[in-house]
Formats: C-alpha cells, sequence, structure tokens
C-alpha cells in the first residue's frame, strides 16, 4: 500500500501544477481583458475630455463674442471700481478707447450730484447685504466729452466676490424728453396756456387743468367728456361757422390749425380764446390725432377794442381839427428845435407864398426868419426865445 501511495503521489503534484497553471492563465487572460477593456475606456474617456475641452473653448469663444457684441452695455470691474474688461456697446455709450479700459474707474464717470451719489451708495450698500434690487438710474459723463448720459444701471458680484458684473441701459432719449416736457409744462403754466391731445377718432381728449379753466371750469373735465362736440357747444355763435370751417380743413389737411374765438362760460360771460393744434398721426389716410394749445386772450382783445376806440377817436378829432383849420384857412407846424426841421401842413406854406409844399429839412426856424420883414425880424426872433440875426 505503501508503494502504491509513493507511486501515485507525482501523478497527483503533476496535476495540481496544471491546475495552477490553468487557473493562472485564465487570471492572466482576464487581467489582460480588464487592461484593454481599461485602455478603451481610458481613450474614451481622453476623447470625451478632448471633445469637452472643444466645446469649453468654443463656449468660451461664443461667450466672449456674446460679451463683445451684446447691445447691452456690460462691464467687469475691480473692487475698487477699476475696470477690467468692457464690452463694444459700453465703449460706445461711455466715450472710452479699448487700449483705455484699465485705466477707467467706474465711480469717476458718475455725476458728483447728491441725488446719483446718493444713488449709487445705496445701491452698493444693498449689494453687500445682499439684497434683492431693482435697476438704478444714474447720471454719468462720457469719458471722451465730458456730456452726460442716463442710464438704468445694474451691478451683481460674481461667485468668487473678485470682481462684480455691472449692465448698463441707456435711457438718455426718455429723460431727456422728461426734462423737455418738465420745462414745457413750467412755461405753459407760468404763461397761462393749456395744452390738450385729441383723440379724433373717438372724439375724447386729455387736457392739462388750465385748458379747462380756459373754459369757465375750476376742476377737470373727464377725458371722455370733452371731444370737438363739446368744445363746439362752448363757442360764441358768431364764431361758430369760423372754428369749424377752419378745423376741419386743418385736420383734412394735416397742416396746423389757428383760430381766434370767443367762448361763454356757465356764468354767461364771454371770454376770448387763441387755439393752435397740428395733426399727429394718419391711418387709412384719416387723421386720427391732434394736438395744442389754447390760453385766454380776453384782456389782451380789451386792450386791442379799447386802443381801437381810442385811435378812432384821435382819427375823429384830427379829421375835425383838419376841417377847423382848412375852414378857416389855418395852416399848422410842427417844429424840430433840435434839428431845425418841421412837419407842416400845405396851408402853412402857403401863406408863405408856395403852391408846393417844402420839404421837412428845408424849413426851420432860420429858413422861417428869413422870410419875416426885416423891420419885424428882430420882435420874431426875440419873443420866439431867439437872439437877432446880424
Amino acid at each position: 500500500m505503501q508503494l502504491m501511495s509513493k507511486t501515485r503521489s507525482p501523478k497527483g503534484s503533476g496535476a495540481q501544477k496544471i491546475g495552477t497553471q490553468q487557473a493562472l492563465s485564465a487570471q492572466l487572460e482576464q487581467t489582460v481583458s480588464e487592461l484593454s477593456q481599461t485602455r478603451l475606456r481610458l481613450q474614451q474617456l481622453e476623447s470625451e475630455f478632448a471633445a469637452l475641452t472643444e466645446e469649453n473653448k468654443q463656449l468660451k469663444d461664443e461667450f466672449r463674442d456674446l460679451f463683445e457684441e451684446a447691445p447691452i452695455a456690460y462691464v467687469h470691474e475691480g473692487l475698487d471700481s477699476r475696470f477690467i474688461r468692457a464690452n463694444r456697446a459700453a465703449l460706445a455709450l461711455l466715450g472710452i478707447k479699448s487700449q483705455e479700459v484699465t485705466d477707467i474707474f467706474g465711480k469717476a464717470l458718475v455725476a458728483d450730484s447728491p441725488q446719483t451719489q446718493q444713488r449709487l451708495h445705496d445701491a452698493f450698500s444693498a449689494i453687500q447685504r445682499g439684497d434683492e434690487r431693482s435697476a438704478v438710474e444714474l447720471e454719468l459723463h462720457r469719458k471722451d466729452n465730458g456730456k452726460s448720459i442716463w442710464v438704468l444701471w445694474w451691478s451683481t458680484p460674481s461667485r468668487d466676490g473678485h470682481y462684480t458684473r455691472t449692465m448698463m441701459v441707456d435711457i438718455t432719449d426718455r429723460v431727456l424728453i422728461e426734462q423737455t416736457k418738465v420745462a414745457l409744462e413750467f412755461s405753459l403754466e407760468s404763461g397761462l396756456v393749456g395744452d390738450w391731445d385729441l383723440d379724433l377718432i373717438h372724439d375724447t381728449s386729455r387736457r392739462s387743468l388750465r385748458h379747462d379753466q380756459c373754459f369757465g371750469y375750476s376742476q377737470p373735465i373727464p377725458e371722455s367728456q370733452w371731444g370737438f362736440d363739446v368744445f363746439r357747444q362752448h363757442l360764441h355763435p358768431d364764431d361758430r361757422e369760423l372754428v369749424e370751417t377752419s378745423f376741419s380743413q386743418a385736420v383734412e389737411a394735416g397742416t396746423y390749425w389757428s383760430c381766434d374765438f370767443r367762448v361763454i362760460w356757465r356764468d354767461r360771460s364771454v371770454h376770448w380764446l387763441s387755439a393752435r393744434g397740428k395733426v399727429f398721426g394718419r391711418e387709412g389716410g384719416r387723421a386720427t390725432r391732434m394736438l395744442g394749445i389754447v390760453m385766454d386772450i380776453t384782456e389782451r382783445k380789451k386792450a386791442e377794442q379799447g386802443l381801437r376806440k381810442a385811435e378812432e377817436t384821435v382819427r375823429a378829432t384830427n379829421q375835425a381839427l383838419e376841417f377847423a383849420l382848412e375852414a378857416g384857412c389855418i395852416g399848422d407846424w410842427d417844429l424840430d428845435l433840435i434839428h431845425d426841421t418841421s412837419r407842416r401842413s400845405l396851408r402853412h406854406d402857403q401863406c408863405f407864398g408856395y403852391t408846393e409844399p417844402i420839404p421837412e429839412a428845408q424849413w426851420g426856424f432860420e429858413e422861417f426868419s428869413r422870410h419875416v420883414h426885416p423891420e419885424d425880424r428882430a420882435l420874431v426872433q426875440t419873443t420866439f426865445g431867439r437872439r437877432p440875426l446880424r
């Protein structure tokens, strides 16, 4: 039994080696397979990384293009407000050259007015607190010419907090229009001028209080309760046809309308008004809107009437005087004592033997004295206040 056992032992040991080798071979194949798969995965990851890198580059290029070409002014500022970068819209808005960007401090462009400075201070305080905030209206000065511009301004810190991202929308035209409107309203109020905006389609209007006061009202009349039809009901009957005709012609032709007319207030008093208007807007060949002004000229008309009466009185007096002078064969004269010239009637010159009027520059006291008889000349000159001529 022992001999058989010893004889079989080598055979069992060989089988064990073979099994071990097979196992190692299988493990090696598995390892090689795994290495191959890892290599493929690595190549795939490298390919994906290269694609991501390229995509990131494209995104950066696209972002740079969007930043540069954005229609809204966009600026990155350091914590001290020094510009880091600015897009083209910002350069154009602020009057900055591209090579000047990093030398610009945003705060230096802000107008030094108390209102603007306070708004900027409040905005930065809100940013530091992290509060929600809306756009801030700021007045800035262009770098190139110092001209004032107005912007809506937003600023947000970057994620790392190293700089801020600022956007600006130009609202200069809107602000200037508002300022002009305020100045115009002040001028209208100072000049007691009312303004109106008439909707020719719906026959309604927007008007200032001064407009309604010109028609005898102390409180504003609702927009829907005043149009051309209501306006014409306030007209004096004698002026209604003139106003309606001139207004219709202006609307039809799209030209300026100008008319002076009388209106009757609720207390039955009569007032003179002067109105001016112009058509704005047409639709389908039809005028849709007219803007205008109106002012009370009653006192002026009264003054004109008084002046006309005075002129008529003077004219009548002059005519009576001329009749009296002619009837009495009396000449009249007006002597300029400084230049020794005169204005005279023909009858005056006839008294001195002339049949035609003598030019004004050719007759004065000296010329008159030469026509006086020598024996009377001294008396005339003395009584007139002149020394006798030699």
